[in-house]
């Protein structure tokens, strides 16, 4: 089966994979600073993340 898409279908793709790549690096980003702090807060107390 061959694959064919316009300019339009291409360009679609290329911007929709920038976005999720973008999204993956914020999500990582935000796991390894959370990761650093060792404590997450909620409500008030802190606790450790790997109790």
């Amino acid at each position: 089966m061959e694959y064919s898409a316009n300019s339009n279908v291409k360009q679609a793709m290329e911007r929709a994979h920038a976005e999720r790549s973008q999204a993956l690096f914020s999500a990582l980003s935000w796991l390894f600073r959370s990761r650093k702090s060792g404590v997450t807060k909620t409500a008030g107390l802190g606790f450790s993340r790997w109790a």
